[in-house]
């Protein structure tokens, strides 16, 4: 029996020659080489031969370059205006279908970014993109923001924010800020979930336009929520400076005294920050730094007779509430109003940042499923539920 197992895995084998790798092999020994080349391009005053053929197949940039009509189809040497390090990665990356990105230089790899663009080299871009977004660090996020914000590479952009939002302190003191492009910060500070204190975002944008001189910083202010920074801090550290006009100022020192001040929040999804990984007390339920919430559930303690209405309120300075659940016209519980029981049992309480918000009825959620089971009653106590 194994031996006719093998007799028919010896003849599946004969049907098919794969000699892929050495195709591959063969090809990449082109790379650079004169051996049949009928091209040549001039990059930074050093020639590099080419096969078009080859760059045809594999680029639509090339094809209509060499083939579509114009000069350059029928001239021997075509001068191109790009870095020489560059295109060199660019023609092994044709020739060999590979490029080790761990082996290049961080800036080489950024750069790339660009020249993949240039040329049209969708899956090259896409998987320079998918690395950096897996090498992320407090001194390359700048350049690699600015740089996918130029190629309009969305998912590395919100990679990008994302680092940022979770690493804002030490961003901002972090040289590599100096670097961002003034639309690129300005984008950055908007985001409500770039958790910093405005001391520290009014101190980093400060530095930002001390080494950015040249540039009008006049709308980066804008962005900057003086009223968080609290009165003393916009007499004694703001207004010495005369960065700003006395207005606005005197409007930012105006809006502290408001209710619904523009806090920012740490932004993490569908994780629970309710609980003592994030830093929270329950003493009054208390949690470990400003999140942002939209998904609050509660369990509430079911065991015995209580039976509860309630509300929820939030506050950042624990003087200004705001009511965002608000069941204290419900009674949720299991039987009857235990009044001679103040204490509201709470099993277990999540609160966190979810893209699955279940559908409302009002401000009730509209179950999806069977919520309650009805086992072994007769009708006449089935009427009485």
């Amino acid at each position: 029996m194994a031996n006719k197992s093998n007799k028919d895995l010896d003849a599946k084998s004969m049907d098919k020659v794969d000699l892929t790798n050495r195709l591959l092999a063969d090809m990449a020994s082109l790379c650079h080489s004169e051996s049949y080349a009928d091209v040549e391009f001039l990059v930074e005053e050093q020639k590099l031969p080419a096969h078009r053929v080859v760059l045809a197949v594999r680029s639509e940039y090339f094809r209509a370059l060499l083939y579509g009509g114009m000069s350059e189809s029928t001239q021997r040497q075509i001068k191109l205006d790009v870095r020489l390090d560059l295109f060199k990665l660019l023609l092994e990356y044709i020739y060999t279908g590979t490029l080790l990105l761990p082996t290049m230089k961080e800036d080489v790899v950024i750069d790339m970014l660009g020249t993949a663009d240039h040329y049209g080299f969708q899956e090259l871009q896409l998987g320079i993109s998918k690395y950096l977004t897996q090498s992320l660090t407090l001194k390359n996020v700048c350049a690699v923001l600015n740089t996918s914000r130029l190629h309009n590479l969305e998912d590395l952009n919100q990679a990008c924010l994302a680092f940022m939002d979770d690493n804002a302190s030490n961003l901002l003191q972090e040289e590599s800020l100096n670097l961002l492009s003034k639309e690129s910060l300005e984008m950055v500070l908007q985001r409500d979930s770039f958790y910093a204190t405005e001391g520290e975002i009014f101190q980093g944008v400060l530095k930002w336009s001390r080494c950015n001189p040249t540039l009008v910083t006049e709308t980066l202010w804008d962005v900057v929520r003086l009223p968080l920074m609290g009165i003393q801090s916009l007499v004694e550290e703001v207004r010495p400076l005369e960065i700003m006009g006395s207005n606005k100022i005197l409007d930012a020192i105006a809006q502290t005294f408001s209710k619904k001040l523009p806090y920012r929040s740490r932004l993490i999804l569908e994780k629970n920050v309710a609980t003592a990984e994030y830093s929270a007390r329950c003493t009054e339920v208390k949690l470990g730094a400003k999140y942002n919430i939209n998904h609050i559930r509660l369990m509430l303690w079911d065991k015995g007779i209580q039976e509860y209405s309630y509300f929820i309120e939030v506050s950042v300075d624990k003087i200004n509430w705001e009511r965002v659940i608000d069941y204290s016209q419900y009674h949720l519980g299991t039987r009857i109003l235990n009044t001679a029981d103040s204490e509201f049992y709470v099993v277990s309480l999540e609160a966190m940042h979810t893209n699955n918000v279940p559908r409302l009825f009002g401000h009730l959620v509209s179950p999806v499923d069977n919520i309650m089971i009805l086992i072994g009653l007769a009708p006449k106590e089935l009427s009485s539920v």
